[in-house]
């Protein structure tokens, strides 16, 4: 073999060790560039994570108190509304009461207000419209 086949050879062949080297190099870069990309979104990830289960504990533990103070708060609503409700029955129950004595009290014949209807009907059609007023009054 001559001496510039021997040096051509060698050249090529240096030239692609080269070629190969750089090929592995960017390979290596590529490779620690995904690895650096899968590491940052993995500690993104867990950041996040974190900062969720912080404010899930911070507002956990705020609705702790504030549940304790808002039960008897809503009892002692519960109760007044009940309270109210019940001093309307009772006005209702005294008014009732009120309009029955004064009923009684006057110087009319109680009748039942079924009865007292029947009796009007009956006067009304048996003698007239003008004998049947003072049931009505």
């Amino acid at each position: 073999m001559s001496w510039s086949a021997t040096a051509g050879n060698l050249s090529r062949f240096a030239v692609r060790r080269t070629i190969a080297r750089a090929r592995w190099v960017a390979n290596g870069v590529r490779w620690s560039f995904k690895v650096l990309q899968k590491k940052i979104r993995s500690v993104w990830h867990g950041g996040r994570r974190l900062a969720e289960a912080a404010r899930n504990h911070t507002i956990n533990a705020i609705k702790v108190p504030y549940r304790a103070a808002r039960r008897p708060l809503r009892a002692a609503s519960r109760r007044r509304e009940h309270l109210k409700e019940r001093w309307r029955f009772y006005r209702t129950e005294w008014s009732i009461e009120r309009e029955i004595e004064t009923i009684v009290t006057r110087d009319r014949l109680l009748v039942c207000a079924g009865a007292s209807l029947c009796l009007f009907a009956v006067v009304t059609y048996a003698l007239g419209a003008s004998a049947a007023l003072p049931f009505a009054l």
